[in-house]
This record gives structure tokens, C-alpha cells and sequence, in this order.
């Protein structure tokens, strides 16, 4: 049986490795990241069919593109048996110096 994951955050670092593992495993993807075209290009160079990979742009902090997402692998593969939450937002600064919205961001 093959495995499905659906995958956040599916062009940046994390996101993009694993990805990779679960590819070379056989599993089928629904990935999704904020930019669609990088991500397109990420999952083309995995050599994958569109019957392996799909992907979807959207901001999963956001509930309706979470849903989105999770009804995209339910359409294409039939369900989800991973989920990898690789999305992030990271921003290089002193603690002191973040405003409160900074920390409620999510």
C-alpha cells in the first residue's frame, strides 16, 4: 500500500528533505508552501508523475488553507497518512526588540 503524506512548508529546509525521503520510499505527495511556482519546480525535480506529487499554494496558519490543503490530498490520493507541519516563520532579530504581534504570529 502506498503511503500519502501531505507535507507544509514542502520548499524550505525541512520541509524539502523530507520530502524527499518520503519520495524515494514510494509515497505520493501533497505538498504546499506560500509560492507556487519554486514549489512546482522543487516537485518537478523529484521526477515524479502528477499521480505521485501534487502541489498547492497556501498559508497554513490560515484555517481555510489548512482545509484546502487537506481536502486537495483527499481529492487527488484518496486520504492523508502523514502529516509533516515543516511551515514556519523565523525572523533573526534580539527577543527585546520584537513587538507583541511578532509574538502572536504564527
Amino acid at each position: 500500500m502506498t503511503s500519502i503524506a501531505l507535507i507544509t512548508g514542502a520548499n524550505g529546509g525541512i520541509g524539502r528533505e523530507t520530502a524527499k525521503l518520503f519520495a524515494a520510499n514510494g509515497a505520493k505527495l501533497l505538498l504546499t508552501d506560500r509560492e507556487l511556482a519554486p514549489l512546482q519546480a522543487f516537485a518537478d525535480s523529484l521526477g515524479l508523475g502528477p499521480d505521485r506529487v501534487h502541489c498547492l499554494a497556501g498559508d497554513t496558519a490560515s484555517a481555510d488553507d489548512a482545509q484546502r490543503a487537506v481536502d486537495a490530498a483527499v481529492q487527488h490520493f484518496g486520504g492523508i497518512d502523514f502529516l509533516v507541519p515543516a511551515a514556519g516563520n523565523f525572523e533573526f532579530q534580539p527577543t527585546a526588540t520584537m513587538r507583541a504581534a511578532q509574538w502572536r504570529q504564527p
